[in-house]
């Protein structure tokens, strides 16, 4: 703890020390159009990324909308009823700036769209806000213009339409104001069904507008059909199949509080695509029975050299080759190409052990290793005079990650820049806090993810792709707030909650998405031999 906590203010005082954070932003612009707030500034020279937040009237405290690049953002469907107040930050390589605020504004009095639900072919449930006791008047939009299809005081309706109709919104009689369109959801189409491995099938859906989806199982074509799941992306993982029988699907769109019909049932192997495996041992550190003699410390994760080495001759003997985080990430992107028999040797945190007994190991039998470092631990054995004396389990220097770096047979990727910490701020490691959301957690995962790339690539002239998480600990609203910082995949541990099958499954054509991207890793042990794991 000491250590670490030295590392934290040592980073700390080296990052004051090299920049200041950016000034503070002359002013932010916000206008109102329709039911939209949008949001422009000035760009800065200092800064990397702009972080936006938002506060309603009657609330006290500011809450995080986003961060972005560009020096514009719209705010969409703002409610009537409320006023809104924004502030931006900048951020740069010296940390952030102080906010500046936006002037407090409302929108118009316009009815609001919420919800087209389709209740059966050419049935619509509309459903919308607005004034209180105003009539409203409902429209349908076709390709040639409108068409009124009735009239209602109240808040929905249910209306008849045709497949000429791909739209519909409201006008207020009172104001004449009318509400954006709300498009119908056309019901998705299950193009293919992929058996991934013993307990998960694969689906690839299609639809012609962007929404979530509810797929739903039946175990024959014209059985009871229940919910499976949902997805916000293009392909949905049901783990709860069995390989040697065959299930029946169906899916349909949701967007916010619009839905459609249920599309048409397809079953498991419509379209199959080809599969293939990678599987990923998670190493720590390697020592020698002389290591021990002189201090350094066995650790609960630590395994001998000899059977590091063991482990390599093993591996070529039955024909795998050991691939990078990288190469895989490209080749799930449509770049490259992948052996027949492809492995990842992960190793955690960067203990000298692997620099002094694995590398060579590594070298000799022309493989490479994925190694995920902790920055600050790095930098600390970096600047620190006397450091290897003095610690049982000491780590790397970047001198040290460089040369295994160029030699090409260590693949450097992350373990966070300062989260490699059990318990801080409710969190464990680099999971976000119970609870937790997305945007909450997000923050603070971009800005970890600043640090250790710009520490990687100032040492190394590379940005990692992947992170390991620390303590094996996540969940899924981790793994969404790490990819969209920018990794591409995720090292986790080995527990079922991360995939089903211990070795790693994919389909190609799905490339990288919420469920690919996250890779369970096998815990290599003392004792117990590679065989025994993936023989």
């Amino acid at each position: 703890m000491r250590r670490l906590l030295c590392a934290l203010v040592l980073c700390a005082l080296l990052l004051t020390a090299c920049s200041a954070p950016p000034e503070k932003p002359a002013a932010l612009r916000v206008s109102v159009s329709g039911r939209n707030a949008e949001l422009s500034w000035d760009k800065s020279s200092e800064a990397h990324t702009y972080r936006l937040y938002r506060k309603y009237s009657d609330e006290k405290d500011f809450k995080f909308i986003c961060d972005c690049e560009e020096t514009s953002y719209t705010d969409k469907y703002l409610n009537p009823d409320r006023k809104y107040t924004y502030k931006l930050e900048l951020i740069g390589e010296g940390g952030t700036s102080e906010a500046v605020t936006s002037d407090t504004v409302a929108v118009s009095e316009a009815p609001v769209m919420q919800a087209v639900v389709q209740k059966k072919q050419g049935e619509f449930m509309l459903r919308w806000t607005g004034k209180k006791n105003s009539s409203f008047e409902i429209y349908g939009k076709t390709s040639g213009g409108s068409r009124m299809l009735g009239e209602v005081k109240g808040f929905e309706k249910l209306v008849k339409a045709d497949s000429g109709i791909t739209g519909f919104y409201v006008t207020d009689k009172s104001t004449k104001k009318s509400s954006d369109t709300l498009n119908a959801l056309r019901q998705p189409q299950i193009t293919a069904v992929t058996q991934l491995d013993e307990t998960t099938a694969v689906l690839e859906l299609s639809s012609d507008v962007k929404s979530s989806y509810e797929v739903y199982r039946s175990a024959s074509q014209s059985g009871e059909y229940t919910l499976a799941g949902r997805t916000d992306e293009p392909y949905f993982y049901d783990t709860k199949v069995t390989r040697d029988s065959t299930y029946f699907y169906k899916a349909r769109a949701v967007k916010g509080k619009s839905s459609s019909l249920t599309g048409s049932a397809e079953q498991t192997g419509k379209n199959a695509k080809s599969v293939f495996g990678v599987p990923v041992m998670m190493y720590h550190e390697f020592v020698t029975k002389s290591d021990l003699k002189s201090g350094i410390a066995f650790d609960e994760y630590a395994i001998y050299q000899s059977e590091f080495e063991s482990d390599l001759k093993w591996l070529k003997s039955n024909g795998y080759t050991t691939i990078t985080c990288r190469q895989l990430s490209d080749y799930l992107e449509g770049k490259g190409t992948m052996p027949s028999k492809p492995i990842i040797l992960s190793i955690d945190d960067g203990k000298y052990g692997v620099y002094k007994r694995a590398f060579p190991i590594l070298k000799k039998y022309g493989m490479k290793a994925v190694l995920s470092v902790i920055g600050t631990e790095i930098d600390l054995a970096t600047v620190t005079p006397g450091y290897m004396e003095e610690n049982p389990a000491p780590y790397c220097t970047w001198d040290e990650i460089k040369e295994m770096y160029d030699s090409g047979a260590i693949d450097m990727e992350s373990h966070t820049q300062f989260l490699h910490v059990f318990n801080h701020d409710g969190r464990h490691g680099a999971n976000c806090a119970e609870n937790e959301t997305v945007a909450e957690f997000l923050p603070m995962a971009q800005k970890d993810w600043l640090e250790i790339s710009r520490n990687i690539n100032t040492h190394l002239g590379y940005t990692p792709c992947a992170m390991a998480y620390p303590y094996s600990i996540r969940c899924e609203t981790a793994d969404r707030a790490w990819l969209k910082s920018g990794y591409k995949l995720l090292l986790a541990g080995d527990r079922e909650d991360v995939r089903m099958s211990e070795v790693n499954y994919f389909v190609r054509d799905a490339g990288l998405n919420l469920k690919s991207s996250v890779l369970r890793r096998i815990t290599r042990m003392t004792g117990t031999p590679i065989a025994k794991y993936i023989g």
